[in-house]
């Protein structure tokens, strides 16, 4: 008996599958509620992040709130490049970060009020891209928010992932569906779950038909509080505010004032103090965050090196860039006619083998590359089925390789895929 979904996908079957589309050095990072993730390379020496969750707990609320979300290239936004349904299951191809917010606050040293404003700085200016296109994320927290290290500096980039509960609103910017996790959920949202509960156990204990609860509906205003306890969880080294697993204990303490931080800060405490109002109303914006004072004047600097950062890694981005240019444009090959790229949506569908061939094929890109000469550091215990065989081709070596395609046909031409840093 499986205890969450997540322990339905066979590690050995997901690098099996990872091997035919020519990744290498393939391991097992992490897991949730409904997925786990793997560390793979492909054959350009790119490291990815893959998300594996089974078909049928694949969220396409998720997949249309990543997919506006990539619009707007932000670096503070999880980075998705590919989604494929294999079999019975999605891969979510992403650039890969080494540790969340939670490890980072678990690894020494203690943390400063500085530390804390160059984290914070970049969860607010994620968030106050993604609300700018009317998404509302609905459950941040520290396992959520990724670090992804930056050559030539010690501080990480942070970027917000995981959107399984995110939705797209509507014009009005409001929410209604109480989702996410009780310690970082606004009294708002605290508050209709448990009405929604004493009046799902009031049905139960009357033998009455269960219905649905209708919750009042709440402003993006939530993802303020929660950025608010996340501000906290940084400058005390990872103690929440008010902390308790019981629902009632938990809507008590959180009308409750909280207690100031030690060495904290008056704008800190200030910023923090108004992050955590207990009226929505009285509650900042994420601009009005960002105008702060705490940003403005007292940790101006931690601001400008934010910026030098992202110009750094905007820099040697172009850099790759032109390289590239220079590299294709001294080859003597057929230009090609590159698609825009598909739809995420669109890419989920379930992929069949092709069963037209021509015999005479223009050279086409394939999305991931082979990988160089080297041992697979990941020895399989058992044989491999006739199922995965390799899907290397025998042709000259100047020659793209082309992907069987009784095991993953080949998606449409487009560009080898690059990571942005």
């Amino acid at each position: 008996m499986y205890s969450r979904p997540s322990e339905l996908i066979s590690d050995l079957s997901v690098i099996n599958t990872l091997q035919s589309l020519e990744f290498y050095d393939i391991q097992y990072f992490d897991f949730g509620s409904f997925g786990k993730v793997y560390k793979a390379t492909d054959r350009n020496g790119v490291v990815m992040g893959v998300k594996v969750i089974k078909e049928q707990f694949k969220n396409v609320q998720e997949l249309e709130a990543l997919q506006t979300a990539q619009s707007a290239n932000s670096p503070f936004i999880i980075k998705l490049y590919d989604c494929r349904t294999i079999k019975d299951e999605s891969y979510f191809f992403m650039n890969f970060c080494d540790r969340n917010l939670k490890k980072y606050l678990q690894d020494p040293p203690q943390k400063t009020e500085r530390d804390a404003a160059f984290i914070l700085y970049q969860l607010l200016s994620g968030l106050k891209t993604i609300q700018g296109l009317h998404i509302i994320h609905r459950d941040l927290k520290p396992e959520n928010l990724m670090l992804m290290k930056v050559a030539g500096t010690d501080k990480p980039i942070l970027q917000i992932a995981d959107f399984g509960v995110a939705k797209k609103l509507s014009d009005e910017g409001l929410a209604s569906t109480i989702i996410g996790t009780p310690l970082f959920m606004a009294p708002e949202q605290l508050e209709q779950l448990h009405q929604q509960n004493k009046k799902f156990e009031e049905d139960r204990l009357a033998k009455r038909p269960i219905q649905q609860y209708q919750s009042a509906p709440y402003s993006m205003k939530v993802e303020t509080w929660a950025s608010g306890i996340i501000f906290y969880l940084l400058c005390t080294n990872g103690t929440y505010p008010f902390e308790n697993y019981n629902l009632d204990i938990l809507r008590t303490k959180i009308v409750q004032p909280i207690v100031r931080p030690q060495g904290l800060s008056d704008d800190a405490w200030d910023l923090m103090q108004l992050m955590l109002q207990i009226q929505s109303q009285k509650r900042p914006t994420l601009q009005e965050c960002l105008e702060h004072r705490f940003f403005t004047v007292l940790h101006k600097g931690v601001v400008d090196q934010v910026n030098q950062m992202l110009e750094l890694v905007g820099a040697r981005q172009e850099s790759v860039q032109k390289n590239d240019s220079l590299t294709s444009s001294s080859v003597d090959t057929p230009s090609i006619n590159t698609p825009s790229p598909p739809n995420i949506l669109d890419q989920v569908n379930q992929i069949q083998p092709s069963s037209s061939s021509s015999n005479t094929k223009p050279k086409q890109h394939i999305i991931f590359a082979p990988p160089p000469q080297k041992k697979n550091n990941f020895q399989s215990p058992q044989p491999k089925s006739p199922g995965f065989q390799s899907t290397k081709s025998k042709s000259p070596p100047n020659q793209n390789p082309i992907i069987n395609p009784n095991i993953f046909p080949p998606p449409p031409p487009k560009p080898i895929l690059q990571l942005p840093f």
